[in-house]
């Protein structure tokens, strides 16, 4: 109800409710307030189209908000009735309006393709904190349209994921916690100059072959070894002429290019100390964003989960990828990649 308020003490600010009705008080019409009435309609909507993830972020499309919340990603279980339990992911609070590509990070990486359902949630105890789930649905509900909830489904096709912790070592090897490529290939780790553009001349070290499916601790020998303590860059390679070797460096990106992910190379960061070394990191280097990297769920994750499906979706990311055969397309794909490390 808009009610027409006077400024009855000069100040132009409004006092009405401190001064308990002394100051500021309604403007009147034949003894009643001046006011007028009508119907909020607190809306929103969600767009969400079938895309690819490197199994860590989630990008949707579009989100309008009328009064400001969240927008959070549920999995298949959803349908089954766990409300609660199909949260994946939660953005951070949205204020009211319309936000596009939106990204969230997932609390957990996925590594098998399949339907993910954004759904829009107020902030109905105007802390901007995602409650819903903690308070057992009693805050922070989901925005609703012809009774039901406001939501967008989507297949999503996860093709490669890889994970790393920071770690300490002599500079000869590297670890990756846990790397999932859907049609093999390798995990190649990159210095903090892959940064700058070094696409070929910051690849430190290569995985032998990896089959099809998720690996766990992964040790890569460096050819290269590290002399001194910085980021390592982790990164999911094809097998694209099938020849089981990584020819991406000889070939001059022309095979074996990396896997591709919502227009971006499928990476990771992780801070590596030499031992006996400093372990502060380059300020161009984003060494901030995946300490927080959840590994420790990707034990129980089984390699046969992939699906003719999941596989089809694989190979199209991988032809549609645009220049692997170019150097500005291949540094393009992992500037994207980094963008997206440095929200996580």
């Amino acid at each position: 109800v808009p009610m027409a308020h006077m400024d009855t003490d000069d100040d132009e600010t409004y006092t009405f409710p401190e001064s308990e009705g002394e100051a500021d008080g309604p403007y009147t019409a034949d003894g009643s307030p001046v006011v007028d009435s009508g119907e909020a309609t607190v809306s929103a909507s969600v767009d969400y189209t079938t895309k690819a993830s490197d199994g860590a972020t989630v990008v949707v499309d579009r989100v309008e908000l009328s009064q400001g919340g969240f927008v959070t990603i549920h999995d298949p279980s959803l349908s089954g009735g766990a409300v609660f339990d199909s949260v994946v992911g939660t953005s951070m609070y949205l204020p009211a309006g319309v936000h596009e590509d939106v990204a969230v990070t997932l609390d957990e990486p996925i590594r098998s393709s399949q339907v993910l359902t954004p759904m829009a949630h107020m902030d109905t105890n105007d802390n901007e904190a995602y409650d819903f789930v903690t308070s057992e649905g009693e805050a922070d509900g989901p925005y609703t349209a012809d009774g039901g909830a406001v939501v967008a489904s989507a297949h999503t096709s996860v093709n490669a994921v890889v994970t790393a912790m920071d770690q300490s070592g002599d500079g000869t090897t590297v670890t990756v916690d846990s790397v999932t490529l859907h049609d093999g290939g390798f995990v190649t780790v990159h210095d903090g100059t892959v940064t700058e553009g070094a696409v070929f001349e910051s690849v430190r070290g290569t995985s032998a072959y990896l089959d099809a499916g998720t690996h766990e601790n992964v040790e890569i020998s460096l050819d290269a070894p590290l002399d001194e303590s910085g980021t390592v860059v982790p990164m999911a390679h094809m097998d694209t002429n099938g020849n089981e070797a990584y020819d991406f460096v000889t070939g001059e990106g022309e095979n074996d290019g990396p896997y591709v992910a919502a227009d971006g190379a499928v990476l990771t960061t992780a801070d590596y100390t030499v031992d006996g070394t400093m372990s502060e990191t380059t300020t161009d280097e984003p060494t901030d964003s995946m300490t927080d990297e959840p590994t420790e769920t990707m034990t129980d994750e089984p390699a046969t989960e992939m699906t003719d499906e999941s596989m089809e979706t694989t190979t199209e990311s991988s032809t549609d990828a645009p220049g692997f055969g170019l150097v500005v397309a291949l540094v393009a794909l992992v500037a994207a990649a980094l963008v997206a490390a440095r929200r996580r």
